[in-house]
């Protein structure tokens, strides 16, 4: 039985964190699944390709729910072709404070084509558990759902307390990835796909990397995860805040951080005095020490260069917007870099640029993704381009998006890109269309799903979350923000 007061508290606090945490997850309420078996075992390719946005209604719930889960799909044949690039989202529908229908869509990001499964009714998290296996985690942490695309079978088998011990029980519903145990090397363990700073876990899942979130001047301990055995630790005690740390991609016992001093505000990041500090935890030597602007960092994939902001624009959601140049600084030049082509670009006819935001390296890390987002006489736009460090060329496949017409909600601000994630493949782009303003608290407007190819064509639009009042007058609709999961390469 759901708790009402519970779900309600949860369901207004992931409007409000949604766009706010954008590299975080975004909780959910658990659900109580409405749809019958038969209905499920039907592939339902009910988004289709187009050029303009098309809005699909959900599907209508039935008066039974289900008694015991389905141990068989029937998944179309290109769920069991290993090369399919498949988008995994969820899809709620919210009816007053009841959820009346819960799944995770499959979606074909080539053809458009759509498979819908249910939540198992004691479900709380989902993840890929390789190319052909999805699987969900129920709510107490101890049983595993696999579905094999191959077969259609489900599968359920028994978690362990190794695997879990990263994971708490809060009865939301949570996309998960797994990880290398580093207490085994034949075991995996589970970890949120989406965090704010990244996995606390160094690559190789050997060093721990923890602090107090909650207080700002709490030091940074890394830990061998094996052994327990504290291999560094930042001094909590010389006047700066070790707010931001990750771990390099290549170089398993590099960590970067951020130090800075707060503002007189007092505000919870270090703007000022900020210094770049790349420490190796395994013999305590300072790699780097750099004083730069920084705020968010993104290690380059090849672990070379490490890209950020400036360090107030962390405080977006106050009105700082980012307009200035990225810069990232290269481990092997010891040099610092700035990209001031894109700030510069030229904004569409009669818009100004509000920000940038989102940055993402490639996977070969010659490139920079990003988002643009404007101010134009007819409100907010927004854009998605890509950066090429060698050319200096932009390529924007999201560039004729303004011009779209017949947009089927009432954009208050017009519409800016919220947030996005690449395929594994590097071939389509998944993003989260959002009419709030990208530097407001008041984050309660509409959004939806997209996803584009690389070039720029056919774009596919769904509703991942709608809710409704009891009477059914009154409408949210939302995309899945960080919740859609791309399947793996094989």
């Amino acid at each position: 039985m759901i708790n009402m007061k519970k779900l309600s508290m949860l369901v207004f606090a992931g409007l409000i964190l949604a766009l706010i945490l954008s590299g975080c997850l975004q909780p959910q309420p658990v659900f109580v699944i409405t749809e019958t078996i038969q209905s499920l075992q039907t592939p339902k390719p009910t988004i289709t390709i187009t050029q303009s946005p098309v809005f699909f209604p959900s599907a209508t719930p039935t008066e039974e729910p289900f008694a015991i889960y389905p141990s068989h799909f029937d998944f179309p044949s290109w769920m069991n072709n290993s090369q399919t690039m498949i988008l995994a989202n969820p899809i709620t529908e919210i009816k007053g404070f009841e959820i009346v229908s819960a799944n995770i869509m499959f979606l074909n990001a080539l053809t458009g084509e759509r498979y819908d499964v249910p939540f198992p009714s004691d479900a709380e998290a989902y993840f890929w558990h390789d190319n052909m296996h999805f699987g969900f985690l129920s709510d107490d942490l101890q049983v595993m759902y696999l579905l094999d695309l191959s077969s259609g079978q489900i599968i359920e088998q028994n978690s362990t307390i190794e695997s879990t011990r990263l994971l708490s029980i809060d009865n939301d519903i949570t996309p998960l990835i797994l990880i290398q145990d580093p207490l085994s090397l034949s075991n995996f363990m589970f970890d949120y796909a989406f965090r704010y700073w990244g996995s606390p876990y160094s690559t190789d899942t050997r060093y721990l990397a923890e602090s107090d979130e909650y207080i700002n001047e709490s030091p940074i301990t890394v830990t061998d995860s094996k052994t327990g055995e504290i291999k560094w630790k930042s001094n909590p005690s010389d006047g700066y805040w070790d707010v931001h740390f990750l771990w390099s991609p290549i170089k398993n016992s590099h960590l970067a951080i951020v130090v800075g001093k707060p503002s007189e505000t007092g505000f919870g990041f270090p703007v000022i005095d900020t210094t770049l500090v790349v420490i190796d935890v395994e013999t305590g030597k300072t790699i780097v020490s750099q004083k730069v602007d920084a705020g968010r960092i993104q290690w380059s994939p090849d672990g070379i260069k490490i890209l950020y902001r400036n360090a107030i624009s962390d405080y977006w959601n106050f009105g700082f917007g980012f307009t200035e140049a990225p810069c990232f600084f290269n481990l092997e030049t010891k040099k610092e870099s700035c990209i001031w082509r894109i700030p510069n670009r030229p904004p569409p006819d009669g818009s100004t640029l509000i920000t940038t935001d989102d940055y993402q390296w490639s996977s070969d890390s010659k490139s920079i993704y990003f988002t643009y987002s404007y101010s134009s006489p007819n409100g907010t736009i927004g854009n998605i381009c890509n950066y090429d460090l060698a050319s200096g060329n932009f390529t924007c496949p999201t560039d004729d998006l303004p011009e779209l017409p017949e947009w089927n909600i009432d954009w208050r601000y017009g519409w800016r890109i919220a947030s996005y994630s690449l395929s594994p493949d590097g071939n389509y782009i998944y993003f989260c269309l959002d009419s709030n303003h990208p530097l407001s608290d008041d984050q309660s407007g509409p959004s939806q799903d997209g996803l584009i190819d690389i070039n720029g064509t056919n774009l596919i639009t769904w509703i991942s979350r709608q809710e409704t009042s009891i009477d059914g007058e009154f409408v949210y609709t939302r995309c899945s923000f960080n919740s859609t999961l791309w399947r793996p390469l094989p």
